[in-house]
C-alpha cells in the first residue's frame, strides 16, 4: 500500500518550556515518569489537559491502591516509585479502610502524598 501524507503549511510555534524530558499526561504514570526522570537530574516537564494529577486514583475517585503487591509465594513483585508510593501511604497517611487483607487508601490520601513527592 503506497503511504499518504498531509502536507502542512509552515508556522512559528513558541517554545514554552526548553527541558530535556516532556511527559505528556499526568495520570500515575505520568505522574512516576515524571518523579523517576526528575530524580536523573534532568529538566522535566509534566503536560496534563485536566486540572489534577493521578488519573483514576484521584480524578476518576476509583481509588484501590494496595500494598500487597506479592505474587502467590509470598515473593515482591513491584518495585520503585509505584512501591515507594505505597509505603508511604502505609507509613505517613494512614487512611486505612478497618478490615484485614490489602489496605486500600482513598483518593486524598494518593493526592496529598502525590503533591508532595
Amino acid at each position: 500500500m503506497k503511504q499518504k501524507f498531509v502536507i502542512e503549511p509552515e508556522r512559528r510555534t513558541p517554545v514554552v518550556y526548553d527541558v530535556d524530558v516532556a511527559v505528556v499526561g499526568g495520570g500515575t504514570a505520568g505522574v512516576v515518569a515524571t518523579i523517576a526522570a526528575a530524580r536523573t537530574g534532568v529538566s522535566v516537564v509534566l503536560i496534563e489537559r485536566f486540572g489534577s494529577l493521578g488519573g483514576c486514583p484521584t480524578v476518576g475517585r476509583m481509588a484501590c491502591m494496595s500494598n500487597h503487591f506479592v505474587d502467590a509465594n509470598l515473593r515482591r513483585i513491584k518495585a520503585g516509585i509505584p512501591l515507594e508510593i505505597i509505603d508511604k501511604l502505609v507509613r505517613g497517611w494512614r487512611k486505612i479502610l478497618p478490615f484485614s487483607g490489602p489496605r486500600c487508601f482513598g483518593s486524598q490520601s494518593y493526592s496529598a502524598l502525590r503533591d508532595g513527592l
